[in-house]
């Protein structure tokens, strides 16, 4: 080959690189142009989190059975927050997307997962709302002590739903690990948050006092929890 053919050689592949560059970005602006509401959602969708309560803010509150009879519950609620409320979570709904309860016996933690996900109940309870327009916080209840059969006192998640045969509650003493996931519009699939969740057994007439001496709740990073789980690592006791 001759010197004289190297340069227009060149330049001919130079040429159609760039006719490449250009039909390749004509092409993203019409994809931009058509899916522009989309991905402006997309990258300036919510920030949601999930925060505690404080303990005055967690309250005794009675229930009546099947037979009528009020029977003592006390209530614990978690609150989600929006760090971007100039972009409201439409639609927003917190599951109860898995669980373990730890086996003191095997020293392992035991896979309890729901079926489903199973949605929490946004406080207050009696207005039994699926989802919510979430703008700066919104409290749903994560769940609650209540007397079962008139005797044994147990802790529930507070669900709209939940097959029968899933039993997610505790006994006194026992420890579980709640994963919980929000959703909302343009987050199908969004943040998974992990709350510990233990009560001895004792409750006195001041709520705020028994929350703090006898109810173990907090958040476990994820790291840690899969940690715990993998390495069977025993929940740490009330301080």
């Amino acid at each position: 080959m001759s010197a004289t053919t190297q340069p227009c050689d060149a330049v001919a592949t130079l040429q159609i690189v760039f006719h490449a560059l250009v039909a390749f970005g004509t092409i993203a602006l019409a994809v931009v142009a058509v899916f522009q509401d989309r991905i402006r959602a997309w990258l300036d969708r919510p920030r949601l989190t999930i925060e505690p309560r404080p303990a005055k803010e967690c309250y005794s509150c009675p229930l009546r059975d099947a037979k009528g009879v009020m029977i003592p519950a006390y209530w614990f609620g978690l609150r989600v927050k929006n760090n971007k409320p100039k972009r409201p979570a439409r639609d927003c709904q917190v599951l109860l997307d898995d669980m373990y309860r730890w086996d003191s016996q095997a020293n392992r933690w035991e896979a309890n997962r729901p079926p489903i996900p199973y949605p929490y109940v946004w406080a207050p309870g009696h207005m039994r709302r699926p989802t919510l327009n979430v703008r700066n916080t919104a409290v749903f209840d994560f769940g609650k002590i209540v007397k079962k059969h008139g005797s044994a006192q147990v802790f529930a998640p507070e669900l709209q739903y939940r097959a029968s045969s899933y039993n997610p509650t505790l006994q006194p003493g026992e420890t579980g690990l709640y994963v919980l996931r929000i959703e909302a519009d343009h987050l199908p699939r969004g943040p998974r948050r992990v709350w510990q969740y233990c009560w001895d057994g004792t409750w006195h007439d001041d709520d705020e006092l028994s929350m703090a001496q006898h109810v173990t709740m907090k958040e476990i990073e994820m790291e840690q929890f899969l940690n715990m789980v993998q390495e069977s690592v025993p929940p740490e006791s009330k301080a």
